[in-house]
């Protein structure tokens, strides 16, 4: 549990390096559209994209310790593996959809760096529109792991800061803002999860409540919205004040019923290990809470970041979870709205307490 991702150990089978630590299975869902082969199929690894469109058939690209197979669209393209130098994905966006469905949605592209007959490397492209961070680093790992191709960092691809700071200095990727605070003290507050550990403590709490946001905002709306009904109209040119009375009066229900559900609503989580006891809490915003788990740090298998996007959505990449295994099997989701590099740090400083926590007791 003390490696980068806390997320599963390397494959010790293969004879690839790799220069962050990898993720499982356990931290992604498959996307929509997409199926994956069996993983206890050693040395071998299929990937297949449902047609999109109803003209066009399925793709899918393979890999074994003999290379790499594309098929798609009535064609098949084979690269030996001694062509191919490099497995790495990319993101990007497109714009999809018309008129007020129109929308920007974030995908990561599959790519492949492979070596011509005259020796010079080229990008190929390996399968498009992923919409899973995780997905797609996991299919890059597996790919090379098989094909026994050491992992080195692309410019352009969407682990190459990480990867040239893992090189460089031994750690894992950029800082993001919870260690950027935790490594100077103590707690970070701008991000969607605070952490706090010391010696025989740490505890993980979702951040600041976004109720203030809600009232201020329907003030605002209250406000604004009024004043824009009540101006005159470009055809009538007379001021309408009966529709301004109607739409304060809208904004004033919904704002008032919105502060009510955002009162209730159990979704504020909270971790706490205290010595070897182990707590976790739900509340909403007027501070009641629900005990979620409460039981001894022996209880605990790990924690680990998790990938929630099945299918596309926009340009957020906040779409990471930190979830929490009991050595029962029990799964829990804890946090929601992180970035990978922020749920993956909060989920290692956990993991790497328990971890001194049960060497000092002797777990």
């Amino acid at each position: 549990m003390n490696n980068y991702y806390d997320t599963g150990s390397y494959n010790e089978t293969s004879s690839a390096k790799r220069i962050i630590s990898d993720i499982t299975r356990d931290n992604f869902e498959v996307p929509n559209g997409f199926k994956l082969s069996d993983p206890s199929i050693q040395n071998f690894l299929s990937v297949e994209k449902s047609a999109e469109f109803l003209v066009s058939g399925s793709f899918s690209v393979s890999f074994s310790p003999s290379g790499m197979e594309i098929c798609g669209n009535g064609i098949k393209t084979s690269y030996r593996v001694d062509c191919i130098s490099q497995i790495f994905f990319t993101s990007y966006t497109v714009t999809e959809g018309s008129g007020r469905s129109r929308r920007t949605v974030l995908y990561y592209r599959l790519m492949a760096l492979v070596r011509g007959d005259n020796g010079h490397e080229h990008e190929t492209l390996v399968l498009e529109k992923i919409p899973s961070e995780y997905f797609a680093r996991y299919i890059e790992q597996e790919a090379e792991k098989i094909m026994g191709i050491e992992d080195r960092p692309v410019r352009g691809e969407k682990d190459y800061v990480k990867k040239t700071r893992s090189i460089s200095d031994g750690s894992a990727g950029p800082l993001s803002d919870l260690q950027k605070e935790y490594t100077s003290s103590v707690l970070f507050s701008e991000a969607p999860v605070n952490l706090n550990k010391s010696v025989d403590r740490v505890s993980l709490t979702s951040g600041n409540d976004s109720f203030s946001v809600l009232i201020i905002g329907s003030v605002i709306l209250s406000i604004l919205l009024p004043i824009i009904v009540y101006m005159p109209s470009r055809h009538s040119h007379t001021c309408n004040p009966e529709g301004a009375i109607w739409a304060f009066g809208i904004c004033i229900t919904v704002s008032v019923l919105s502060a009510i559900v955002k009162l209730f609503v159990m979704n504020k989580y909270s971790l706490e290990i205290n010595g070897n006891s182990v707590l976790i809490k739900v509340r909403n915003c007027l501070g009641n809470s629900i005990d979620v788990f409460r039981g001894n740090i022996s209880e605990i298998d790990r924690l680990y970041s998790f990938d929630c996007r099945k299918s596309a959505s926009d340009t957020d990449e906040s779409r990471f979870s930190v979830m929490i295994k009991t050595k029962e099997g029990k799964k829990l989701t804890l946090f929601a709205g992180m970035s990978s590099i922020d749920a993956e740090e909060a989920a290692s400083a956990v993991n790497s307490f328990i971890m001194d926590m049960e060497i000092g007791m002797g777990f």
